[in-house]
């Protein structure tokens, strides 16, 4: 899958609400360890003179690569749309529940569920 975009949706609906729970559990511990993280990169940011330090310690050089090889989906965020973006069959369609909007063949969400899962690598709150 290297060099592929991890924009197409997991089947997780073998999964039981129980196990879907711990893992939205785990995913917002990651989104809180995101933001916390954010805070410690704008504080590099507004003391560190040196950019080529500065792009070491903030972890910038590891985010550009990851981008090269996924684009703008992180791991956590592919499955926090999968487990968001329940889909249901009407007339022949597949639609969003939590959205109620049909979902777009390329990416496998809704645009809502798309938009919210897709924010450049920054850490959003679902």
């Amino acid at each position: 899958m290297a060099g592929e975009p991890a924009n197409s949706s997991l089947d997780l609906s073998h999964l039981t609400e129980a196990e879907q729970s711990k893992i939205l559990q785990v995913l917002q511990r990651d989104l809180d360890l995101r933001l916390l993280d954010e805070g410690r990169v704008r504080i590099l940011q507004e003391t560190e003179t040196d950019q080529r330090r500065l792009r070491s310690l903030s972890g910038a050089w590891f985010t550009e690569e990851r981008n090269k090889r996924h684009h703008t989906w992180s791991g956590s965020a592919l499955v926090h749309a999968t487990l968001r973006c329940k889909r249901t069959k009407n007339r022949g369609l597949l639609i969003c529940s939590p959205a109620g909007a049909r979902i777009v063949p390329l990416t496998g969400f809704c645009g809502c569920c798309y938009s919210n899962g897709s924010a450049s690598g920054k850490a959003v709150r679902w």
